[in-house]
């Protein structure tokens, strides 16, 4: 049986934010995007500053039904006949080693019914709550790599061997073993600043894939090639090493 595994912290905020619209007016003309209220101005001479944005709100109905049409969409296109979906609980152990973990994600800034699309996967769709792990951890240790596909919108995952399905540009693909370890390692030299972890400073992806391609033109396994860096760039290398690795390393 070809399942879906489902990252439900992004589902949520997927189908949340699908629940905010903006437009923006010009007069008694409406526009569903900026820029064609800005070209309207220029076509008839008006002040773009005239321009007012405002946001409505659709009902919780909508927002679930279109948690449901994701989920639907997941499965048709990746023809699994089943699923699974995982939201990470309130216990992470990577926030306790390293507090500051995601400390840069404005708290406020979440979707529409939150807390509603939360409780609604879980007791209509049994999804799963995980706990000292975070949802991606568990949809890892889940996964069969040859048979299940992990979807998600988050390039973190792709540390992981195996198919992965974003439905947001419907784009299904397989991570091989090497492309997997390889992004890890990139990773560590560059760091992941949507989640507030510092890599190694001035280093890019750029940068970090000159790094390794020389090392690996060199015949140097990669955590080499990456100790190396860590031990040229901090006084204690060994520490920032670890504490890295513990935080960007997917659990399988």
């Amino acid at each position: 049986m070809r399942r879906a595994i489902i990252d439900g912290d992004i589902l949520v905020y997927s189908a949340g934010f699908a629940g905010r619209i903006k437009q923006y007016k010009v007069g008694a003309n409406i526009y569903r995007y900026k820029k064609d209220a800005v070209d309207y101005c220029k076509k008839n001479g008006i002040d773009p500053s005239t321009i007012t944005k405002e946001e409505t709100e659709e009902p919780l109905e909508f927002v679930l039904a279109n948690a449901k049409r994701i989920i639907n969409k997941i499965c048709m296109a990746t023809e699994c006949d089943d699923y699974v979906i995982y939201i990470s609980g309130s216990n992470n152990f990577r926030k306790e080693e390293y507090p500051d973990y995601k400390a840069n994600r404005d708290p406020e800034h979440k979707p529409l019914y939150y807390a509603d699309i939360q409780d609604y996967l879980i007791e209509h769709h049994a999804a799963k709550v995980t706990d000292v792990i975070e949802a991606d951890d568990a949809m890892a240790m889940d996964a069969n790599p040859e048979k299940d596909v992990i979807c998600t919108l988050d390039k973190d995952l792709d540390t992981i061997c195996g198919w992965r399905y974003n439905w947001r540009k419907d784009e299904l693909y397989y991570v091989e073993w090497d492309e997997a370890d390889r992004f890890f390692w990139m990773q560590m030299l560059m760091g992941d600043p949507a989640d507030n972890v510092a890599g190694i400073p001035g280093i890019g992806p750029k940068t970090a894939e000159k790094i390794l391609n020389k090392g690996e033109e060199e015949g140097s396994l990669r955590r080499c090639i990456v100790g190396h860096e860590y031990a040229k760039h901090f006084d204690d290398p060994e520490e920032m090493y670890t504490k890295n690795a513990r935080l960007l390393f997917i659990m399988r």
